[in-house]
């Protein structure tokens, strides 16, 4: 799936993070939507189509329910079924690679996530955005 000027989803609930990858992600051409937790992240897959989505695997519960970001992917790629997913956490490791991996379309960032591996990532699933038009 091609997209000239591809949407993603950034479900992180640290305000810091989510805002720093929005506007570093508008500032390279991509359209973004985010989300602090697991019913605005529902809230937006119902509302947009997405060509990706960056996920943070560890989110606070939600009325004492644990949903991770492993669990938001498979509820994005339900509406979304070839839909991008870059997972991201500080904890990462080999298995949660493998597991991203196995997902297909889908890699994982370990935090803080540095900006050329972020543009490096987002191109391998896809995801290229084109140069913004500014003055």
């Amino acid at each position: 799936m091609a997209f000239e000027h591809p949407t993603i989803l950034v479900v992180e609930d640290e305000p810091h993070s989510r805002e720093g990858l929005r506007d570093l992600l508008a500032g390279r051409g991509y359209l973004v939507e985010t989300a602090a937790d697991v019913s605005q992240a529902i809230s937006q897959v119902n509302a947009h189509q997405f060509a990706g989505a960056i996920i943070d695997l560890h989110l606070p519960p939600v009325h004492e329910v644990m949903v991770t970001g492993w669990d938001i992917a498979d509820m994005c790629r339900a509406c979304t079924p070839d839909i991008a997913v870059l997972f991201v956490s500080a904890q990462g490791g080999a298995e949660v690679v493998d597991r991203a991996e196995r997902l297909g379309h889908a890699a994982f960032l370990e935090k803080p996530i540095d900006p050329v591996r972020l543009a490096a990532a987002l191109g391998q699933l896809g995801l290229k955005a084109q140069a913004c038009d500014t003055p």
